[in-house]
């Protein structure tokens, strides 16, 4: 079977946390998929970290690739 990040959807619409998307008390009142945030909270203060420094870098590198794709003329 892949490797499927938490949330990621099955082939049945559930994701790998067993909930079915829109299921009851996944989502609050403002429309915030809680299921993300449960997940998000079983992991280390220091995981967290490092994946959003991961994110932060890779949005730097895409902010950098468009950067560079629009300075050269057409």
């Amino acid at each position: 079977m892949a490797n499927r990040p938490h949330g990621a959807s099955h082939a049945d619409g559930s994701t790998s946390s067993g909930e079915a998307f829109g299921g009851p008390g996944q989502y609050d009142d403002n429309g915030v998929d809680l299921s993300l945030i449960r997940a998000n909270m079983r992991v280390a203060p220091t995981e967290r970290a490092r994946r959003a420094e991961r994110a932060r870098r890779a949005a730097l590198r895409v902010q950098a690739l468009g950067r560079g794709a629009r300075a050269k003329p057409a």
